[in-house]
């Protein structure tokens, strides 16, 4: 109940002194039941002060010699009481917690690992036992409210030793594990109707599907957890503003996956609408509003993405230099609340964004240097377009040393990789090289390797299949070797079926109608060396047929200036019965090729921080006055109101900064003691979703305008000094009155 933690230290010392000499007179009992109390005291002191124990080395040594204690009342309660299932039960989760502390103090990963592990079967005992135990009590369900909570508190527990576990082996089957133990504890909260311990369990196994990339199952987890918030806020008044808040950061994270979704489907327009959603919530939360900027410039990015794919290069292009500007508002966002976040993880968060702006910014400007050479292609400008792909190499593979991420380093790696690839290209076109063709192909075998979905594979194959029909089709139209003929065709049926099978049906077309081309050339020329009339018409019309159904395609690919060029030799074949214009005039199209076929690096960083906090005891504070406006003399109430969302107990310390400057206290609170400014809350304990009442009545004693902006200072279960500042209110304080002036107040 100790406040002061020099004197908690003091006392826990004096209490470890005297605990050696309490376990001999136990076992010099001979009662098996006072040695197993001894051992459970004796821990229980050992890990108390070990909580408050700075030095590594010592607290170490206090958890060891707590689990030794530990260990032994453990095993000599399951050999005399081994029916007692839930004391059997809690002894477990009182060895999994030891050993979970002994993982932060311990210095190799594989150490970790093992401690780890071992906590995770003590913690799977525990609530097997419990299980057992309930089962005994179902015909007495006024017993189980407590224990449930108690159980759920376990199972949760269990899920997060788990996902410790996944962080150290990056095994996912912790994860899967994770997941099915924070659904179970959900079900003993739901027994009780615990919606926000229902919603930190919901928020934990989205957290576990975003680890596992199932964006989807996450996006529906964050909404159930928006939804427990929100019936968690009607529960308990004075959490509503708090609750509430939290229910529109689980929406907006809702939407965040929902983006991450669409995003690795490279279906970016979804994507972008998802993330503005994400951002026009975030503007409206009192904790988060600062990471609005940063998912409005996500949402850009991604409209700028979906222009790409659709092949609007300038307007990409423009897209990816309005990023830049959003990307850097973010920046500035997040530097001028970094200050003020409290929370480490969520700290953690906000710099590592930061930092990461720069490569966002860096990826952005490799991206409009990709648009541009596709703009330079289309204005037939080759030689240009090659050099600009060859920049948006460097700056790419400069990119990929500074990236953290091997996911995003081997999507810039990719990306090179396809650029290095449409380089090649155009200087096939500028250089009428089939050579370079050929070496495109290879580039794009290579990108297969580096493509991070099956989909993504099978488009960048259908391209080198396409480069070597190109290849094939150039040496074709220079030659006229049908060997080479019959490469470009099955080249080209190869890459049909790749295109088919990464969803792209323009691309699929535009093969087929440069395949209707070919075999248009082949007869053309057949036609015009017959000498039988009959057989010569008969292949003309084999031609023209051709010629119509490549038109058709080239309209179906999307690609109307390739539709127009068929048109015209169509009407060409049939007025002068040749082909006047060259194939090859008409196959160096590095058009299907060049289609954006990669998933842009996806916002990873971002994290729905802040769960870890209900790990502990909590302390939040909402500030109540009647009035807000009054004169002097008059009397006003401020109440604050206390509550605890967290999992730990918390021993209240002191309100500082209660009375502001200005005004005098009228009644004193009960029973709570008057310090100055400052209320002593001697040590008032509050339990998890538990809440106090402060009540002052305090009269202002000269005009003005004054700031109410308490700080309350409370301890944690293991005895940390945590503080927490509610949102500070405005009192506005006039004249006296004629009334109070005739009645003498002056």
């Amino acid at each position: 109940m100790e406040t002061d933690v020099k004197k908690k230290r003091d006392l826990l010392e004096r209490a470890t002194k005297a605990a050696p000499d309490m376990l001999n007179k136990a076992e010099n009992s001979g009662y098996p039941e006072a040695i197993i109390y001894a051992h459970l005291r004796f821990s229980n002191i050992l890990s108390l002060l070990a909580g408050i124990e700075t030095n590594r080395e010592e607290k170490k040594k206090l958890l060891e010699q707590a689990l030794q204690h530990m260990k032994e009342s453990a095993a000599r309660t399951e050999q005399l009481t081994p029916f007692l299932y839930w004391n059997r039960g809690t002894l477990q989760a009182s060895l999994a917690n030891t050993k979970s502390e002994l993982v932060e103090v311990a210095e190799d990963n594989e150490t970790k690992k093992n401690l780890l592990k071992e906590a995770a079967l003590a913690i799977d005992s525990c609530v097997k036992l419990e299980n057992i135990e309930l089962t005994f009590l179902v015909s007495k369900p006024s017993s189980l409210t407590s224990l449930f909570v108690e159980l759920g508190v376990r199972q949760s527990l269990y899920g997060k030793v788990l996902n410790r576990l996944y962080g150290l082996t990056r095994n996912q089957e912790y994860l899967e594990k994770a997941i099915e133990a924070f659904r179970e504890a959900t079900e003993s909260f739901q027994k009780l109707n615990l919606r926000s311990r229902m919603a930190e369990c919901h928020w934990k196994i989205a957290q576990a599907y975003d680890a596992l990339d199932e964006h989807s199952n996450a996006a529906e987890y964050f909404g159930l957890a928006s939804n427990d918030y929100r019936s968690a806020a009607e529960k308990i008044p004075q959490l509503k503003g708090f609750y509430q808040d939290h229910a529109c950061y689980m929406e907006a994270w809702s939407e965040i996956e929902k983006a991450r979704h669409h995003h690795k489907r490279q279906e970016y327009g979804l994507a972008m609408e998802h993330f503005q959603n994400a951002a026009n919530i975030h503007k409206s939360l009192k904790q988060w509003s600062y990471m609005a900027p940063n998912y409005s410039a996500w949402a850009h990015v991604e409209h700028a993405e979906e222009l790409s794919r659709k092949e609007h290069n300038e307007e990409a292009f423009e897209g990816f230099q309005q990023s830049l500007d959003f990307l850097e508002e973010a920046k500035r966002s997040i530097q001028a609340a970094l200050g003020r976040i409290d929370d480490a993880d969520e700290k953690q968060m906000a710099t590592s964004i930061i930092k990461a702006t720069e490569l966002r910014h860096e990826y952005c400007k490799a991206r409009m240097i990709i648009e541009e050479a596709k703009i330079l292609d289309k204005k037939g400008e080759h030689h240009s377009s090659a050099k600009q792909y060859g920049s948006a190499v460097e700056t790419l593979e400069k990119l990929t040393q500074k990236l953290e991420s091997q996911p995003d380093m081997k999507e810039c790696q990719f990306i090179a990789c396809l650029s290095r690839a449409w380089q090649k290209m155009e200087e096939a076109e500028a250089e009428e090289s089939p050579e370079h063709y050929s070496e495109a192909a290879q580039l794009f075998e290579k990108a297969k390797e580096l493509g991070q979905s099956e989909k993504t594979k099978a488009l960048v194959l259908g391209h080198s299949r396409f480069c070597k029909a190109l290849e094939a089709g150039a040496k074709f139209a220079d030659t006229g070797d049908m060997t080479e003929h019959a490469k470009a065709m099955q080249h080209l049926e190869s890459a049909t079926s790749f295109y088919l099978k990464a969803d792209f049906q323009s691309a699929s077309e535009y093969t087929k109608a440069t395949r209707f081309l070919f075999d248009a050339y082949v007869h053309m020329g057949n036609a015009a060396r017959e000498t039988d009339p009959e057989k010569k018409t008969r292949l003309y019309t084999v031609a023209q047929k051709v010629l119509q159904a490549s038109a058709e395609s080239y309209a179906k690919a999307g690609n109307p200036s390739r539709r127009e060029q068929a048109l015209k030799l169509l009407k060409t074949a049939k007025e002068q019965g040749e082909l006047t214009a060259s194939l090859a005039e008409v196959l160096y199209a590095p058009i299907v090729a060049s289609t954006t076929t990669f998933t842009a690096p996806a916002p990873t960083l971002e994290k729905a921080v802040g769960l870890e906090r209900f790990e502990h005891a909590e302390i939040t504070a909402n500030l109540i006055l009647n009035p807000k406006e009054l004169r002097v003399g008059e009397s006003m109430e401020l109440e604050i109101e206390l509550a605890n969302p967290g999992k730990g107990q918390a021993l209240l310390n002191q309100i500082q900064r209660a009375i502001p400057e200005g005004f005098e206290l009228t009644v004193k609170p009960e029973p709570y003691r008057v310090e100055g400014c400052n209320i002593n809350l001697k040590g008032k304990r509050l339990e998890p979703l538990k809440t106090e009442e402060v009540k002052l009545s305090l009269k202002p004693k000269r005009k003005g305008s004054f700031t109410v902006e308490p700080r309350i200072l409370y301890l944690d279960e293991n005895g940390n000094t945590k503080s927490h500042e509610p949102k500070p209110l405005t009192i506005t304080v006039k004249e006296l009155g004629i009334k109070g002036w005739l009645k003498g107040e002056a």
